[in-house]
């Protein structure tokens, strides 16, 4: 903890992730943070976990706001928060709005720093350029030299100043929320999966009944484990991305054994629901479609690098996916 402060103290700027999870059972709650700033003394990106707190209140926006100020407290970096990045939950989007409104006295000062940052890339660096390190070495007499030594210094003590004024501003502005892509994209599959007039969302209805009376059964699963199909049916689960993609596969990698493991388990436990040919064909459709979008929010999730310059690419070859999946025959149902 005091490594990761050391290295906050001297970032000028800091954004945040963070988000509330339930354990299962729903026994308790957590708030996670993790900060993301420049680190001057490596001269990189740092990123580190600074908060997993029990969240025993009410997930309401305003608590979330007093829970993610606290945090901040703690670490000095209230003050040097720019940017919130969370999932599109109606709370954590009211989250960052009460925050502001809070915590921070409006974006009245947003064109400010705005104008401060543009007169800071146009200033042009350093202050001591070449043409003062010239004119210093060709002067020979003291008296001009310590006048040029004087206005260099006046034009540090400038900037300085700026800084401070910058900081200032910087304490005040509005925190900007950012929405986790990963989970927009998400949102958008959840949306067209359960779709009725989707045709693959008839079929995966069907299948995580089948998979969900499979798995509460003891007996289901001793029978399937005595055929070829010695792994277990990967259960759906709500909150876990792509778990009806998983399904998908295991379902499909069963019913195509040798000795149609699900045919037998579904005689043997007198089920009247029953997976057929047509369902895993449309299954097959359905993970051909899915695939890149879970390896895309796998690469999105990296911790060790930057992501957000690759959402644009992420988006143009999803597009390009969609669009020659349209081109196949008989795909226009889907």
């Amino acid at each position: 903890r005091e490594a990761i402060g050391k290295a906050l103290k001297g970032a000028r700027r800091v954004s945040i992730t963070t988000d509330v999870w339930t354990t299962k059972g729903c026994t308790t709650s957590f708030l996670g943070v993790t900060v993301h700033f420049y680190n001057s003394e490596t001269k990189c990106r740092g990123s580190n976990k600074i908060a997993c707190r029990e969240f025993s209140e009410k997930h309401t926006a305003e608590n979330i706001a007093e829970l993610i100020l606290k945090v901040c407290e703690e670490y000095s970096i209230h003050n040097k928060l720019t940017h919130i990045a969370s999932d599109n939950g109606s709370n954590m989007v009211k989250a960052v709005r009460v925050f502001n409104k809070e915590y921070r006295s409006g974006s009245e000062e947003q064109e400010a720093v705005e104008h401060m940052e543009v007169d800071e890339l146009s200033d042009g660096g350093d202050s001591t350029d070449a043409s003062d390190e010239e004119e210093m070495e060709d002067l020979d007499d003291s008296e001009e030299a310590e006048e040029v030594e004087r206005r260099v210094l006046a034009e540090v003590d400038e900037h300085e100043e700026r800084d401070l004024q910058f900081d200032d501003v910087l304490k005040r502005k509005n925190v900007r929320r950012c929405k986790c892509f990963s989970h927009t994209l998400q949102c958008a599959i959840n949306r067209a999966t359960k779709t009725k007039y989707l045709k693959f969302g008839k079929v995966l209805k069907k299948v995580k009944t089948y998979v969900k009376k499979y798995r509460k059964s003891p007996k289901a699963k001793a029978f399937l484990g005595a055929t070829s199909f010695k792994k277990k049916l990967i259960g759906f689960v709500k909150t876990r991305w792509f778990s009806d993609l998983a399904m998908g596969r295991s379902v499909i990698e069963a019913f195509e054994k040798p000795d149609k493991p699900l045919s037998v388990l579904t005689e043997k436990m007198s089920w009247d629901i029953e997976i057929s040919v047509q369902d895993i064909r449309t299954l097959k459709v359905f993970c051909e479609i899915l695939d890149p979008f879970a390896k895309h929010t796998d690469i999105l999730g990296g911790e060790n690098y930057s992501t957000v310059q690759l959402v644009l690419p992420t988006l143009l070859d999803l597009f390009a996916h969609l669009d020659e999946m349209s081109l196949k025959p008989g795909m226009l149902r889907f």
